[in-house]
């Protein structure tokens, strides 16, 4: 077994301007173009790799996962901030379907343990996104402030902040930053 992790820089400021080949379909002067190229590029390349490592003999035992570290930016609701994609592609491992819920990063780390048969324990506040109903939530970062979705709704912990939700993301808050000096899981 092995585990790989790639990060491309290539969605990010400043935007490298891609080859003439893999550059986006619009005209010069369009809007984001400069962005929209990025994107083409990216998606042309996880192609390409995928392309190549079908070829391999451990591609039917392989769970690939797709994600982003942020949106754009540019979203002027506070849920639409936090909304990003999540791909699980592990053809020989799991059946293909279209999952909807609310769910967070936290919850790759126990998805990917259970999608290999790791059973055990472990500290982690995700919750396996192939295990039975779990409470929807996502609980974000943003500079020092954490924050809260469910499907009805976005909150972000502010110390003026009032009532229950209040309450839970400044216990969260204070406990994440705590493992984090501590480096609780380190030693």
């Amino acid at each position: 077994p092995f585990l790989v992790y790639l990060f491309t820089g290539s969605t990010h400021a400043p935007l490298a301007s891609p080859p003439a080949a893999q550059r986006s379909r619009y005209p010069d002067g369009y809007p984001d173009k400069p962005f929209l190229d990025a994107i083409h590029y990216s998606d042309w390349s996880i192609g390409r790799f995928m392309e190549r490592a079908r070829h391999e003999p451990w591609f039917d035992n392989t769970v690939f996962i797709f994600t982003a570290d942020h949106t754009r930016g540019t979203d002027k609701q506070l849920r639409d901030r936090f909304r990003i994609p999540l791909v699980i592609y592990a053809p020989g491992i799991v059946a293909p379907r279209i999952d909807t819920r609310v769910a967070s990063q936290i919850d790759i780390f126990d998805t990917v343990l259970s999608l290999i048969g790791v059973n055990g324990d472990y500290a982690s506040f995700g919750h396996s996104l192939l295990a039975g109903p779990a409470q929807q939530r996502a609980i974000f970062r943003s500079g020092e402030n954490v924050g809260i979705v469910t499907p009805d709704q976005c909150f972000m912990y502010t110390p003026q902040a009032q009532g229950a939700a209040a309450a839970y993301l400044a216990a969260y808050r204070t406990l994440l930053y705590g493992v984090v000096e501590r480096n609780g899981w380190v030693q």
